[in-house]
């Protein structure tokens, strides 16, 4: 499962650098954070609707293209805009940073050079873990938080919305 999960992301990622060389405009990809192996719940099919809701409303007026991706590292929603890559940067941290179910929101703007610009680009601390506000990387290496205990923190977001 975990191979099929990189594989999906890898033919994502090509899909992009295609569509990039392609619009020579860039591109966004919506996706969210959602622990396990299996990416394809009822849980994640509905945080990922509001993450549409949320793509489509603030880009509206801007999107030259779309297209919805499903595979076995769950749903992401492909999208081209007509909007300089740092101004398309600060709007999706703006939609991942508004409310807590945002923090579920995985968020990516590709630069022309197929690079996805990190929050440090503009000035941004990192993303903190929703459990313990450390960093979700170190947390995820040392497995410091059990799947239960995040898919318990995402149903406890989920009920506030």
């Amino acid at each position: 499962m975990i191979d099929n999960i990189f594989k999906a992301r890898e033919e994502r990622y090509k899909y992009i650098l295609k569509l990039i060389e392609r619009y020579r405009l860039p591109i966004i990809c919506g996706k969210i954070n959602y622990p396990g192996a299996n990416k394809n719940t009822s849980a994640a099919d509905k945080i990922f609707n509001m993450l549409l809701d949320k793509l489509y409303g603030e880009f509206r007026e801007s999107i030259i293209f779309s297209r919805l991706l499903e595979g076995y590292d769950g749903k992401s929603l492909i999208i081209i805009v007509n909007v300089d890559q740092l101004t398309a940067k600060k709007r999706v941290v703006k939609i991942e940073e508004e409310n807590r179910i945002g923090r579920l929101y995985d968020i990516d703007v590709y630069s022309l050079r197929g690079i996805s610009l990190s929050r440090k680009e503009l000035g941004l601390q990192p993303r903190k873990c929703i459990i313990c506000n450390e960093n979700p990387w170190i947390c995820r290496k040392l497995n410091k938080h059990k799947l239960s205990e995040l898919l318990t923190e995402i149903d406890n977001i989920l009920k506030d919305k």
